[in-house]
């Protein structure tokens, strides 16, 4: 799910997002509006590009995450308030990109989402290989976000916390007309 563009990093590092449950990466994602919104006397929604998907992810081996959350960030000398997210986006970033530098070992931080504290996990691209995980029968846990009951469960996030959610159309999608579906 992608709420704005992605950011380019300089040194040509790349980062996948994980939440531990649907709403908070909805919320990660798309939190940002509910804000505008509440600012705004013109409310904007969370449009969902055809493309998008949601999955279940796991590594192939252990990740190594600094925890950033309870007195995480106290041991590595950081305010609590960057595990929240309660920092501006380029201090967030600045201190991601010295957490990388300085302790190799780990392949991600673990924090608090910036919009109902749910579990997430940044993780790095030297981070083990993230499969899709599998149900019983084998089915993978890889699904469009326009899936009927994704669709309703997004509906329903949405209006809890004041944010109209609307699928985009194929032609209209900046996504779709600029990466084309396979």
């Amino acid at each position: 799910m992608s709420g704005h563009e992605p950011d380019s990093c300089k040194e040509g590092r790349s980062v996948v997002y994980v939440a531990k449950d649907f709403i908070t990466g909805f919320l990660e994602v798309f939190g940002d509006l509910i804000i505008t919104n509440s600012r705004s006397s013109r409310p904007v929604e969370a449009r969902i590009c055809p493309q998008w998907r949601v999955a279940a992810v796991q590594p192939v081996t252990p990740v190594r995450v600094t925890n950033l959350k309870g007195r995480g960030c106290l041991k590595i000398k950081a305010s609590p308030a960057l595990a929240t997210g309660n920092v501006s986006r380029e201090l967030s970033q600045e201190w991601a990109r010295a957490i990388y530098d300085h302790h190799t070992q780990s392949d991600g931080v673990k924090y608090q989402g910036a919009h109902d504290y749910g579990d997430c996990i940044a993780i790095w691209d030297r981070a083990p290989e993230l499969t899709v995980g599998t149900l019983l029968d084998g089915a993978t846990q890889d699904y469009p976000l326009h899936n009927r009951d994704l669709w309703r469960r997004l509906i329903v996030a949405g209006r809890d916390v004041g944010l109209p959610v609307m699928k985009q159309d194929r032609t209209t999608c900046r996504d779709c007309r600029e990466h084309p579906p396979i």
